[in-house]
């Protein structure tokens, strides 16, 4: 499983943060090349509920259930 975020597509708006279960632990907004990105801190405490990639409004986020 893993989590796999588009940079390219990624606006930055911190929607996968908010509604993520477990959000802190998982999720991090930074700036990266001048603008803002989502970004992955650690998979490790996804819950494979995949609400982030539902609720992404840019459709940045998917979800690889291999």
């Amino acid at each position: 499983m893993g989590i796999i975020v588009d940079i390219d597509k990624c606006t930055g708006c911190g929607k996968c943060y908010e509604v993520c279960p477990k959000g802190p632990r998982i999720w991090k907004i930074e700036n990266q090349n001048g603008s803002r990105k989502a970004s992955i801190i650690d998979e490790g405490y996804c819950i494979n509920c995949s609400t982030c990639a539902s609720f992404c409004p840019a459709h940045a986020i998917k979800i690889n259930w291999q």
